[in-house]
């Protein structure tokens, strides 16, 4: 595929968050975006929460380009990240949960499938922050030669 003639008027990449009561984690991805946001990508939230909570929260987000926020029941997360492929317009997929984001991370991810449009899979790293939640970092680029080299 050749994103080079879509990037400037198709969505590109659906940065996908599945969530279950866990509003101020969710209040924390939406802000590492909000400097981020891009019409090359959309935002999908599918909060399986036994409280309002969270809906209150991506709400005050509504100034968002592309935001999309879906209300579920508590299925898995298997569950809720078919919802989302099934709802997903981008090009890419990104699942992500409701880890943290480093500051342009989407940018480097969008970076990535322009410099390399036939990729079908990007694994970014993860570490411990401060407390018990994770964050996730794009480190450098390394690209298997062949199927075989993966597992």
């Amino acid at each position: 595929m050749d994103i080079s003639s879509n990037v400037n008027n198709k969505i590109i990449l659906s940065f996908c968050i599945f969530t279950y009561n866990q509003p101020n984690a969710v209040r924390r991805v939406l802000k590492s975006i909000s400097s981020q946001n891009t019409n090359k990508i959309e935002i999908l939230i599918r909060d399986d929460s036994t409280d309002n909570e969270t809906e209150r929260i991506v709400r005050s987000f509504s100034d968002f380009k592309n935001l999309r926020y879906f209300r579920g029941m508590k299925e898995g997360v298997d569950k809720a990240i078919i919802f989302l492929l099934e709802k997903a317009r981008g090009e890419y997929f990104w699942g992500f949960g409701d880890d943290d984001l480093d500051p342009n991370a989407i940018s480097k991810v969008l970076d990535v499938i322009h410099k390399n449009p036939d990729v079908m899979l990007i694994i970014t790293n993860c570490r411990q922050a401060g407390n018990i939640e994770s964050e996730f970092h794009i480190g450098p680029s390394r690209f298997f030669n062949n199927p075989e080299e993966a597992l």
